[in-house]
């Protein structure tokens, strides 16, 4: 795999050790090997006489278990993975859950997932990913990752109606591979939802809903197929990214929707749903933690909301 890297094209011993600490990164980001490690060692020729000026890079890894097999249960709340679900809270249900991981099954450091549960009601929900590095010498850390998934949502004890979602998606990513890692990254997301909502239908009387008019305006199926960008820093110009001190973290996301799609009663829910809020804020590291003081405006708001302009805080690190 390293003559799918950058390493070859390195013209200083400074080159080659950042493009061997990403192909590293890279590789461990897949969480397909137990340990992973690189060793540059004199070049030589078939006479065993030391070639100068040149170095052979020596990789090696110890793969994990490439499978792990998951079957139990117990008591969860559900929480929807689509960008479709309503703002609504659903109670906890016994459920059984299994679950299997394929780690490097084709030798490409790829990881396979999937997972199905059921709960006591019979409201089942399935979920497959595919996650897979591409080594490329012209585009050093790019990740891709396929996922669908069908989920079933019962509120029908809190909100009166059930949805059914669909969804499938495909994203490449350029930089960081986790939440863990530190760094600029860009994503490109291509999705297709789809979301099915059913309202309660009243006891006594036919062919009518027991459910509020939002929910109402929202029944039916709604497809919605989109483009989406996004680009971020990632704790890249912070001095600490999970407890930052100084700096700044920076991020934008574009989202263009379009055919084969509609909008139906998403357009509704989104409507009463959106929150524009602007504000700024400032850290004061002291020897006791980092006091953080915030002021913000609600520029557009529910009118069940209730706006908190001045907030005052203190962070504590321990450890």
């Amino acid at each position: 795999m390293l003559t799918t890297s950058d390493c070859y094209n390195a013209t200083s011993l400074v080159d080659l050790y950042d493009s061997m600490s990403m192909f590293v990164l890279t590789m461990k980001s897949t969480n397909c090997y137990e340990t992973l490690s690189a060793t540059l060692l004199p070049a030589e020729d078939k006479e065993g006489n030391v070639i100068p000026g040149k170095v052979n890079v020596s990789i090696q890894a110890k793969e994990k278990n490439w499978y792990k097999l998951n079957i139990g249960g117990g008591v969860k709340q559900f929480s929807s993975n689509s960008s479709f679900a309503a703002d609504s809270l659903s109670l906890p249900t016994v459920q059984f859950e299994t679950s299997l991981n394929l780690l490097n099954l084709l030798g490409s450091a790829e990881s396979i997932s999937t997972s199905y549960n059921i709960d006591q009601g019979g409201t089942s929900n399935f979920n497959f990913s595919h996650f897979s590095p591409l080594f490329s010498a012209s585009a050093p850390g790019i990740s891709s990752k396929v996922s669908a998934s069908y989920e079933e949502v019962d509120h029908s004890v809190l909100r009166s109606y059930r949805e059914a979602n669909k969804s499938l998606s495909w994203s490449l990513r350029s930089g960081a591979h986790s939440v863990m890692d530190r760094g600029a990254f860009a994503d490109l997301d291509w999705s297709l939802l789809q979301r099915d909502v059913l309202p309660t239908l009243h006891p006594t009387i036919p062919y009518a809903c027991d459910s509020s008019p939002q929910i109402i305006a929202e029944s039916g199926p709604n497809l919605k197929h989109s483009l989406k960008l996004s680009l971020s820093t990632n704790g890249g110009l912070v001095d600490d990214k999970f407890s930052p001190t100084r700096g700044m973290d920076l991020g934008v996301t574009a989202e263009l929707a379009g055919p084969p799609g509609d909008l139906g009663g998403g357009l509704a829910a989104l409507a009463g749903r959106t929150r524009i809020t602007v504000g700024l804020g400032i850290g004061v590291p002291t020897p006791m933690g980092r006091l953080e003081a915030t002021y913000s405006k609600a520029v557009r708001k529910g009118k069940e909301d209730a706006a908190q302009p001045v907030q005052f805080g203190m962070s504590v690190n321990f450890g």
